[in-house]
């Protein structure tokens, strides 16, 4: 059992390495041009997605994200980017979107009676990669294009 398991395992691993490429692609298209220059105009700062990405690590789940999120939207002092800009709709679509591929990759990776146990643990996996490259990217679009600097130490 201990050896289907770590085959398992093992080829998650895989899946999410090959995932990078598609949440890549995914940031890029809720990042785009467009939404870029909203949150210049609103004033987004770094800080904003350093903490989307620090509560994707620490959070229990996909959906305590998505929570977070939601208060933002609604929040005075974040109002104007997550809600205003539309960077809180496109993130909850993009957590909408995380839940079906990680429903697809429970499919792929493990045996029917497990796909529906961790298909929350891909589900957070997924969410934690995605709000990593959301900054990376907002760094990229937003930091660079206004002459700002990320010189903090998440990568």
């Amino acid at each position: 059992m201990e050896d289907v398991r770590w085959s398992a395992d093992f080829r998650l691993r895989q899946w999410l390495g090959d995932y990078d490429e598609r949440l890549v692609e995914r940031v890029e298209q809720t990042l785009d041009e467009k939404m870029a220059t909203r949150l210049q105009s609103a004033g987004a700062k770094l800080s904003q997605m350093s903490e989307l990405l620090n509560v994707a690590l620490q959070a229990p789940s996909a959906s305590a994200v998505a929570a977070w999120a939601r208060y933002q939207m609604g929040r005075g002092a974040t109002r104007e980017v997550w809600s205003e800009a539309g960077l809180g709709k496109a993130v909850l679509a993009d957590v909408t979107w995380l839940r079906s591929e990680a429903h697809d990759l429970a499919s792929r990776v493990y045996a029917r009676d497990r796909r529906e146990e961790r298909e929350p643990e891909l589900w957070i996996a997924l969410m934690r990669r995605y709000a990593g490259w959301l900054r990376r990217r907002f760094v990229a679009m937003v930091v660079a294009a206004t002459g700002g600097e990320a010189d903090d130490e998440q990568g």
